[in-house]
Parts: structure tokens; sequence; C-alpha cells
């Protein structure tokens, strides 16, 4: 698990990369509910696009846990392939267990929101992520 603290202008956003280079019970790619965090409600979960050119799909949570809410962008990673979907990560995960590609990742970015609204928090996200 690798993380780091990114600021875009006052706003930290916090960037979570989890890698699995070989999977057991237990530790598993897909199964984002425990990689969101154990004590955390998921009020929504969506798929949003964050860029237009080209077209960038993230999953979009927004989540409460005891220290507020937070907006949470955040896709899989398996041979070298991005989705949002958890059933195409599981599904890329055989071919590349046959092939011996590259371990498979969950990566989130998120960031603190209002209650109500999260706009704020997605330009901050939108910004880290088309950073140059």
């Amino acid at each position: 698990h690798l993380q780091a603290i990114v600021r875009n202008g006052p706003t930290a956003v916090q960037v979570d990369r989890v890698i699995f280079s070989n999977q057991q019970q237990g530790a598993e790619l897909v199964g984002t509910d425990r990689h969101l965090g154990d004590s955390v409600e998921v009020l929504t979960d969506e798929v949003t696009a964050f860029s237009t050119t080209p077209v960038r799909l993230v999953r979009q949570a927004i989540v409460r846990y005891k220290g507020g809410v937070r907006l949470v962008w955040y896709w899989y990673r398996v041979a070298g392939v991005g989705t949002t979907q958890s059933m195409k990560a599981k599904l890329l995960e055989i071919p590349a267990g046959i092939i011996g590609s590259s371990p498979s990742e969950f990566v989130a970015v998120s960031t603190p929101c209002g209650p109500r609204d999260c706009a704020d928090a997605a330009r901050a996200l939108r910004a880290v992520l088309t950073r140059p």
C-alpha cells in the first residue's frame, strides 16, 4: 500500500495505490469495501468522467467516516488495463495470471468534501489527476 498527499492549493488530496503481486484469500483486488475502509459508509458510488479529451472514467464514491465526508475517485488496473468495473477487473485477472503479467492495482484519490456539495473536492481531484 503506497500513500501520498498531494496539495492542490490549500486542498490536500490523498493518493492511495494498493498493489497485489499475488492474490490470496483476504488479500484480493476486487473487494472495494475493504479498500475504501472498514469503517466507512458509502453514500453514493457511480461511474463519472473527469476528462473529456480523451474521456477518462473513474468510480466516484462519497463516503462518510468518523472524520467527516470524503469524495473518492477510484479504479482498477490489471495487466496494464484500467477499468472502473470490479467484474471486468476480476475477469482480466484470468489471462493476466496465465501470462504472468504485471501486478494488479487498486488506485484511489480522495479529499474531504462538504456534506451536500463536493464540487470543490471534484475540482481538486481533477486538477491532481490532470497535472502535466
